[in-house]
């Protein structure tokens, strides 16, 4: 480089402008497609971690926007996003079989909050996108559901499955009481199958070992459980088993 021989004012220019400086007050602007987040909103994003939390992971059809993204905040940390979407297709996933495009909270307030939920259901997916569909939410519709000692008229008939069998014969109506995707148990609440199918009697996903002649007593049935008056504990599938 040049160097003067004697003392005077050197002058020298130095493009910046592809130089990002890693300082809190570089804040950068960005509008992209992500699976996920909200539409038509601006969000600030302080690192990697946050985008991915906020906007979902890079894929084949947006991996493009994501790393430019992620390339800012490897820099800075304080950048602007905004989520733009198709708002004909991008929809948020609904109880009911029709979507709705929920774009924001905002949006959410002002247009949807008090809105009859006769055509989409009770619930939606707070983002629109297909992450959405993967959502499942289970109400138990009563405390009876939830947790009941059943009654005897739907009771497992004694010895009538043979150990590794699938299918539980039961006297009465266990459509009543036993639903499928129920959990129930033959042992007293030791171990607990997964219900497939009931009719006049009770199809289980995995086979159960023979029945005992008497009614065994279940130690201190576990959280959900509802007894029915012979060896069969069914309980709302949607219970933590361990518990």
């Amino acid at each position: 480089m040049a160097f003067q021989l004697s003392p005077g004012i050197n002058v020298s220019e130095i493009d910046l402008t592809t130089v990002v400086p890693s300082i809190a007050t570089s804040i950068g602007g960005f509008a992209g497609n992500f699976n996920w987040g909200p539409v038509n909103e601006v969000t600030t994003i302080t690192d990697e971690v946050r985008l991915v939390e906020r906007f979902g992971k890079p894929d084949s059809t947006n991996y493009e926007y994501w790393f430019s993204a992620a390339n800012f905040l490897a820099y800075s940390n304080n950048l602007k996003i905004v989520r733009a979407a198709n708002t004909t297709s991008t929809l948020n996933a609904t109880a009911n079989a029709s979507g709705v495009l929920i774009e924001n909270t905002t949006d959410y307030l002002d247009n949807h909050e008090s809105a009859s939920n006769t055509t989409y259901g009770p619930f939606a997916a707070r983002y629109a996108g297909v992450l959405g569909n993967s959502l499942r939410i289970s109400i138990c519709p009563s405390s009876q559901a939830f947790s009941s000692n059943l009654t005897a008229t739907d009771s497992v008939t004694a010895n009538t499955t043979a150990s590794g069998n699938t299918v539980v014969q039961v006297t009465g109506n266990p459509t009543s009481n036993v639903y499928v995707g129920d959990l129930v148990s033959f042992d007293g609440g030791t171990s607990y199958v997964r219900v497939t199918a009931v009719t006049s009697n009770i199809t289980v996903a995995s086979a159960v070992s023979a029945l005992p002649s008497s009614n065994p007593a279940p130690p201190n049935p576990p959280l959900g459980a509802k007894p029915i008056s012979f060896g069969c504990t069914p309980k709302w599938p949607q219970i933590d088993v361990t518990r």
